[in-house]
């Protein structure tokens, strides 16, 4: 081996190996025709002047026995971090050479094919691309090996026919394609959602309409009960409804006295058809004449009334209530219907 850098050689001597100082261009110069196997220089063209690489080839080309190989290993510009950043780091490069500049001064020289070997990369194929993989994830070395003419060989074809490595368009093309199939599986969800979204509102208006329906069908209802309230309110609040109170009271007197023998019955009867009367006429005098009652009143007094008129101010004891015991089995159904029938505000005490 030959480098001009010290301390590579003395790392190669202590690893045994037969190295020396000198200078690339100038050693090949100096080696007879078809006298090496292969000649590979690595990462030392990109510290060479394009015109001095040229000439390297083609000293290479001269050296090489038929059917020779030159390996050419350099940073690999199609990674754009290593082409546009990590490059330059090193002070004593010329330039980045793109794969198909290198691979065209081999040709052009004189070798029959040439293969792209793509290096050192550390992408894994089956995980997902992000963007930094774009920028930075295609193989930041590579290396062009060509063949001096000479006789076949099918290793060699095997060799020259791999790939090897990633290359940026190879990268894109991926992220791109990963790119699609999340674009495809957001519109399929956007989709879905879409659709929900209308079943959703189909289903919100099918039911506004439903309680549209509802509450036209329960209006009507609503209205009759006002109407039966406003109605039963005017039935208790008219003339008619206090008038016949006596007639009410006596129903259930009447009702209350079944089954106690005809004597009681007469006697209570009377008792009613003497007081209730008076009674009705008393309540009707105090609403409407107070001033007429008043004067009744001091005539009854001056007459020694004055009990009678007592007693016909006193209201009404409350009906008994009602025995079931005593009454027969269709009595109970009557009373039982009644009971469910009518409205609670005009139930009477049991």
């Amino acid at each position: 081996g030959v480098d001009a850098d010290e301390g590579m050689l003395a790392a190669c001597r202590a690893a045994g190996l037969d190295v020396q100082a000198g200078d690339a261009l100038e050693y090949l110069r100096a080696q007879g025709n078809a006298t090496a196997a292969v000649v590979s220089a690595f990462h030392v063209a990109e510290h060479l002047p394009f015109d001095k690489l040229r000439a390297l080839v083609g000293e290479a080309l001269r050296v090489l026995a038929p059917g020779g190989l030159l390996v050419l290993e350099t940073p690999n510009p199609e990674n754009l971090v290593v082409g546009s950043s990590a490059f330059y780091m090193d002070p004593t490069h010329e330039r980045p050479l793109p794969p198909l500049l290198l691979g065209f001064v081999a040709e052009f020289a004189g070798f029959t094919r040439v293969a792209t070997l793509r290096l050192h990369e550390g992408l894994a194929q089956e995980r997902p691309v992000a963007l930094i993989d774009v920028l930075a994830g295609v193989s930041p070395d590579y290396a062009v090996v060509a063949q001096k003419p000479g006789p076949a060989s099918a290793a060699l074809d095997t060799a020259f026919a791999a790939k090897h490595g990633v290359n940026l368009n190879d990268l894109a093309q991926r992220w791109e394609r990963q790119l699609q199939d999340w674009l495809r599986e957001v519109q399929v969800s956007a989709g879905m959602a879409r659709e929900g979204m209308i079943g959703l509102a189909m289903r919100v208006e099918a039911l506004e309409r439903e309680r549209a329906v509802q509450s036209r069908l329960e209006q009507p209802a609503a209205e009759k009960v006002i109407a039966l309230e406003e109605q039963l309110h005017a039935l208790r609040a008219s003339s008619s409804w206090r008038i016949t109170a006596p007639l009410r009271s006596a129903r259930d007197r009447l009702d209350s006295l079944r089954g106690k023998g005809a004597g009681h019955v007469a006697r209570a009867l009377a008792r009613w058809l003497v007081l209730e009367p008076a009674r009705a006429l008393n309540r009707l005098l105090h609403r409407r004449a107070p001033r007429v009652r008043s004067a009744l009143a001091r005539v009854a007094h001056a007459f020694g009334l004055g009990p009678a008129i007592r007693a016909a101010a006193r209201p009404a004891p409350p009906p008994p209530p009602l025995d079931r015991a005593t009454m027969s089995a269709d009595a109970q159904r009557a009373l039982d219907a009644l009971r469910s029938a009518a409205p609670a505000a005009l139930r009477k005490d049991d």
